[in-house]
Formats: C-alpha cells, structure tokens, sequence
C-alpha cells in the first residue's frame, strides 16, 4: 500500500466506520427493550380459557 491509494480509499473507511457507529447505536437500542423472559415469565397459571388444540395428529399438534 502506498500513500496515494489512501484517498482512495478514504470514501470506503468512512462508510465503514458510519456502518459500525450505526450497529453499535442499534445495539444499544435493543438492549433498552425489555426481555421476553421478563414479560412474559411472570405468570404462574395458565390462561383462563377454554383447552383447545391446534393442527392435525399427524402433524404435531400441540
């Protein structure tokens, strides 16, 4: 690598580092988010409703 191909490249490194500032910004955004585990570990008892199955024998159903 020389010296005259660094402004070359100068357009790329920026958009790199834009794209790692963005993830790293994303990342503490989803992290603010509270877990699933945390929303919906809470109950002890299953709904009040009906027992109901869903899909076929042979295809699982559950």
């Amino acid at each position: 690598m020389n010296l005259r191909s660094l402004p070359d490249r100068k357009p790329f490194l920026t958009a790199a580092l834009a794209l790692v500032a963005l993830a790293a910004l994303a990342a503490a955004a989803i992290s603010a988010e509270p877990r699933a585990k945390e929303l919906f570990g809470a109950r002890k008892l299953p709904a009040v409703a009906p027992a109901q199955s869903f899909g076929f024998y042979s295809k699982g159903c559950f």
